[in-house]
C-alpha cells in the first residue's frame, strides 16, 4: 500500500536485517537524510541503567570513575549526581530530542557542589547511559535516571516540566504544561516529546502508568543485586527507531524480515497503531538497499568528498578535536559575479551541509569554510539557510556567526560513534593518520641507516629487507648511493623485498638472518 501527499514531504522508513546487523534508513522524498546500523552482538547502550560501583573520585576534574561492568568504566562528572542541576538537556539528549525549555527557578550552578562530598570509593549508585563510549573513551553515565514513553520522558529523580522546543505553539506548550502539572506523580517530573503536540489525558496517562511501572521494576531490581550490574537494557534498534522517530507523517515502512516486521507490528499496536497498516513486509528479489540504491549512498558517506548538484563540493574531514568542512566550486563556474557564484553555492552548500551532519551523525566542534564573500548580506543569507536546514536535525545545533578569519563556527550534540567510526577503523597502514612517508622519504632513511650500520658493525655483508616499492627505489634511483657506500666500507649489501613489510619498515639482518640494531 503506498500513500501520497500532495504538496507535503514524503517520508519511507527502509529497514533491512540480515544474519549480522541491522540497518535502518530514513528517506525523504527518496532522498536518504539518516541511517543507522546496529551490529549482532554489538548493541549500544546509551539508555541502559547500570547498578555500579564508585572506583575512585577526581576532585579535580569533579568527577568518579564508576564501574558498571563494561570493559572501561563510566564517567561521572558532579553535574550528573547533583540534584539542583539545570541537567535536561543531557537527558532527553540519549532519545534524540531537542532540549527541553526551562524555567528560570530550574537553574542552578553545581561549582558549590563537590564530588567528595556526594560519591565515596566504594560506594554503590544506579546510574545510566547517556553517550556511548567513544574512542579511548568509557561511556558518559549519570545518575539521573530518565525514561522515555512515546510522548513523554519520566525523570524519577529530578522534580521538572519541560515541553520540547520542536513544539512552537505558545499556547499548545501552555495547555501541555498544564495538563502534565496535575497529572504528575509526587517528586517526578516529565519531559514532552515531540509526538505528544496535540495529544490529551488518555495518552499521557497511558505513558505514565508505563513508565512509572517499568521504574518500580527497575527499583525492585536494583534492591536486590550487587554492583555491577545491567539492570534495564535499552530497546534493540529498530523498536527504538520506531519510539523516536516515527510520527504520524511516516509514510511508509518497508523491511526484509517477516520476523522482525511482525515483532515491529506488535510494537506499534502498542504504542503506533496508526502507524501498524503502513509497515510492508519487502518480497523483492534484489536486497532491499540495492533496489533503494541506498548502498552507493552509504558508500559515498563514508569518502571525505561530497559532490554538489551545481557540480561544487564539500570536503569533510573528520579529526578527534573535530570536523571540518570546505565548501569549493569544483566544476560550477557560474554566469553571475564572482560574489554571485559563491552565494549560490554556498546556499546550495549550506542545505547539503545539514544533511551530510545528518547522516554521518558528525558531533562536537564543527568548522565550516565557506567561499569567501564580501557582503555582509550574503552571508546572513547563507547563515539563515543553515540554521532553517538544521531545523530538521533531531540532534541539538548551536551556529556561531562568521568569524574574523571567514570561518562559520558550530556544534552539534554527540550521542554517540558516527558513521564512519561504526562501519570504519582506523587505517593499520597509516594508523589513522591519513598519510604515510613517501617511498623516496623512507629509501633516504634506509640508507642512512646503512651508513650507521657500516661505520660500528663487523659484518661483511648486510641484508636490507623492505616493501617492494622502497626496494625498487634503493635498486634504481639510490642505486649510485648505495654502491658508493660499498665501496668506501668494503662490505656489500643484499636488498631483498618483502610484501608484508609496511611501506614505512625497514629491517636490516645478518647474513645469518639475524636482525641488526641501526
Amino acid at each position: 500500500m503506498v500513500y501520497f501527499f500532495v504538496g507535503i514531504m514524503y517520508k519511507e522508513v527502509v529497514i533491512s536485517v540480515d544474519e549480522s546487523e541491522v540497518r535502518i534508513a530514513l528517506l525523504e522524498d527518496k532522498v536518504l537524510q539518516e541511517f543507522f546500523v546496529e551490529r549482532k552482538g554489538r548493541r549500544g547502550i546509551a539508555g541502559n541503567i547500570y547498578k555500579g560501583r564508585v572506583e575512585s573520585i577526581l576532585p579535580g576534574m569533579e568527577a568518579s570513575f564508576v564501574d558498571v561492568g563494561l570493559e572501561k568504566s563510566g564517567f561521572l562528572y558532579v553535574s550528573d549526581v547533583a540534584k539542583e542541576v539545570d541537567i535536561f538537556e543531557e537527558m532527553v539528549a540519549t532519545y534524540g530530542e531537542e532540549e527541553a525549555t526551562k524555567s528560570k527557578s530550574d537553574k542552578r550552578t553545581h561549582l558549590r557542589l563537590s564530588i567528595e562530598d556526594m560519591l565515596k570509593k566504594g560506594q554503590e549508585i544506579l546510574v545510566q547511559v547517556i553517550k556511548e563510549p567513544m574512542g579511548t573513551k568509557g561511556a558518559r553515565i549519570s545518575s539521573h535516571i530518565s525514561l522515555p514513553g512515546r510522548f513523554l520522558v519520566l525523570m524519577p529523580t529530578v522534580e521538572h516540566i519541560g515541553v520540547s522546543r520542536r513544539i512552537a505553539d505558545e499556547k499548545e506548550r501552555e495547555r501541555l504544561r498544564g495538563l502534565l502539572k496535575k497529572l504528575r506523580p509526587a517528586g517526578m517530573g516529565f519531559i514532552l516529546r515531540t509526538a505528544g503536540e496535540g495529544k490529551g489525558r488518555k495518552e499521557f496517562l497511558a505513558d505514565i502508568r508505563y513508565l512509572i511501572h517499568l521504574w518500580r521494576r527497575i527499583e525492585k531490581i536494583a534492591r536486590r543485586c550487587r554492583a555491577p550490574k545491567l539492570i534495564h537494557q535499552e530497546l534493540g534498534l529498530i523498536c527504538r527507531v520506531a519510539r523516536d522517530f516515527f510520527y504520524s507523517d511516516i509514510n511508509r515502512v518497508v523491511i526484509d524480515s517477516k520476523e522482525e516486521g511482525s515483532a515491529l507490528k506488535r510494537f506499534l499496536k502498542t504504542f503506533l497503531p496508526d502507524l501498524r497498516p503502513r509497515v510492508e513486509i519487502y518480497r523483492g528479489q534484489d536486497p532491499l538497499f540495492s533496489s533503494y540504491g541506498l548502498e552507493k549512498e552509504i558508500e559515498g558517506a563514508l569518502r571525505n568528498k561530497a559532490w554538489l548538484k551545481s557540480g561544487g563540493n564539500l570536503v569533510i574531514e573528520e579529526g578527534t578535536a573535530g570536523t571540518t568542512i570546505d565548501v569549493n566550486s569544483g566544476k560550477y563556474v557560474g554566469r553571475e559575479s564572482l560574489e554571485g557564484t559563491a552565494l549560490r553555492i554556498n546556499l546550495e552548500a549550506a542545505s547539503a551541509i545539514a544533511r551530510q551532519l545528518r547522516l554521518r551523525d558528525i558531533g562536537g566542534i564543527i568548522i565550516i569554510d565557506f567561499i569567501d564573500m564580501e557582503l555582509q548580506k550574503n552571508r546572513k543569507k547563507v547563515l539563515r539557510k543553515l540554521e532553517e536546514a538544521l531545523k530538521r536535525d533531531r540532534s541539538k545545533t548551536e551556529i556561531l556567526q562568521y568569524s574574523p578569519l571567514g570561518l562559520v563556527e558550530m556544534t552539534r550534540q554527540r550521542i554517540r560513534e558516527n558513521l564512519s567510526r561504526t562501519l570504519c577503523q582506523s587505517c593499520p597502514y597509516c594508523q589513522g593518520r591519513g598519510v604515510v612517508k613517501s617511498t623516496v622519504t623512507v629509501s633516504i632513511g634506509a640508507q642512512r641507516k646503512l651508513r650507521r650500520l657500516f661505520s660500528r658493525s663487523a659484518e661483511k655483508e648486510i641484508v636490507i629487507r623492505a616493501h617492494p616499492q622502497v626496494v625498487s627505489h634503493l635498486l634504481n634511483e639510490a642505486k649510485e648511493s648505495i654502491s658508493k657506500l660499498e665501496r668506501q666500507f668494503r662490505k656489500q649489501v643484499v636488498v631483498e623485498e618483502d610484501r608484508d613489510l609496511h611501506l614505512e619498515d625497514v629491517k636490516f639482518l645478518s647474513k645469518m638472518g639475524e636482525e641488526l640494531d641501526p
